[in-house]
């Protein structure tokens, strides 16, 4: 069994090794607008991470890696916390963007439906990462609304 939690200052230098090692950016991970979540197994080795960077109501989904093996059910919690996380901080939408086609069914599946880049909400200008993505060619957007 897994444990799902934020991350705290003292699992960055882990963490950040985890996303390297998934060829995902840690960079910006320290700002004060993003949290990061983590999946641990009884070793405390991380089996998965998820970040969300937010500005106003718009929450970006980030950095996202799973351990190969990682079983479905703690996939799913690790999107439920981070989706209870958004609510509490008022976010109305949560936008992810991926340069891979084939898993645009599992965020679908999560409740995210495909946008075009011009239907995305202004707010992610402001997000740091959000611009570098928005800066990106061949980049499929998705978003989820809670409100």
């Amino acid at each position: 069994m897994g444990t799902i939690r934020v991350a705290e200052k003292e699992d960055f230098q882990k963490l950040k090794e985890f996303l390297q090692d998934g060829n995902v950016s840690a960079n910006g991970m320290d700002h004060d607008n993003n949290v990061f979540f983590i999946v641990e197994n009884e070793q405390n080795e991380l089996l998965a991470a998820l970040g969300i960077d937010f500005e106003q109501s718009v929450g970006l989904l980030r950095s996202f890696v799973i351990k190969v093996g990682m079983n479905d059910i703690h996939l799913f919690s690790l999107f439920e916390r981070v989706f209870q996380y958004s609510k509490q901080q008022a976010i109305e939408t949560v936008v992810l963007a991926t340069d891979k086609l084939s898993v645009l069914p599992i965020f679908q599946g999560l409740g995210f439906e495909w946008v075009e880049k011009e239907q995305l909400p202004s707010a992610l200008q402001s997000l740091e990462h959000g611009r570098s993505l928005l800066e990106q060619p061949n980049r499929y957007w998705m978003k989820r609304d809670f409100s």
